[in-house]
C-alpha cells in the first residue's frame, strides 16, 4: 500500500526545470518565432513586388528587369573574384614550397601581389627556421662577430674550439 501511494505522490509532483531547460525551450520558442516572421515578411515581400511589377509601364519593368540582373552579375562577379582569389593564392603557396593551409595567410588582391607575399612569407619562415638551426649547432649561444665560423671546419677542429668556447662563456 505504502508503493502505491509513494508512486501516486511521485506522478502527482510537477517536474522541476533547470535553468538550460528553460533557456532551451525559451531559444525554441523564439526560432520558431524567428521562422514564422520571416516567412511572413517573405510573402509580403514577394506580393509588394508582384504589385510593382503589375503598376510597372513596359518601360518601368524594362528598367527594373535590367537592374535585377545587374544586380545579380555583380553577385556572380564578387563570387568568381573570391574564389580566383583563393586558387591564385593556394598556386603561389605551391610555387613557393609552402603548405596549401598557409594560404590563408597570403595577402594579395592580384596574383603579383599574392606572389609578393608568398615569397616575403617564405622568406619569413626561411629565416625564422635558419635561427633556430644556428641555435640547436651552436648549443643555444649564437656565434658572435669575434668568434670563429665553426661550420667551415673539420670534426677535430670543430670540437676545440667548440670547447674554448664554451670555457669562454661558461655555457654548456
Amino acid at each position: 500500500m505504502d508503493e502505491q501511494v509513494a508512486e501516486i505522490q511521485e506522478q502527482n509532483t510537477p517536474a522541476t526545470l533547470t535553468e538550460d531547460s528553460v533557456k532551451a525551450m525559451i531559444a525554441d520558442a523564439v526560432k520558431a518565432t524567428e521562422k514564422t516572421w520571416q516567412s511572413r515578411f517573405d510573402q509580403k515581400n514577394t506580393e509588394l513586388q508582384k504589385l510593382k511589377a503589375e503598376k510597372m509601364t513596359a518601360e518601368e519593368r524594362l528598367q527594373y528587369d535590367l537592374a535585377e540582373k545587374e544586380k545579380a552579375l555583380e553577385t556572380e562577379k564578387s563570387a568568381f573574384r573570391t574564389e580566383r582569389i583563393k586558387a591564385d593564392r593556394l598556386t603561389a603557396a605551391s610555387a613557393v614550397g609552402l603548405p596549401s593551409n598557409f594560404a590563408a595567410f597570403l595577402t594579395g588582391e592580384d596574383a603579383e601581389g599574392i606572389e609578393k607575399s608568398a615569397t616575403d612569407l617564405k622568406k619569413a619562415i626561411d629565416a625564422l627556421v635558419s635561427e633556430k638551426v644556428k641555435l640547436q649547432v651552436y648549443g643555444g649561444v649564437l656565434p658572435t662577430s669575434g668568434d670563429t665560423d665553426l661550420s667551415a671546419l673539420d670534426d677535430e677542429t670543430y670540437m676545440a674550439q667548440r670547447a674554448k668556447q664554451i670555457a669562454t662563456k661558461g655555457r654548456f
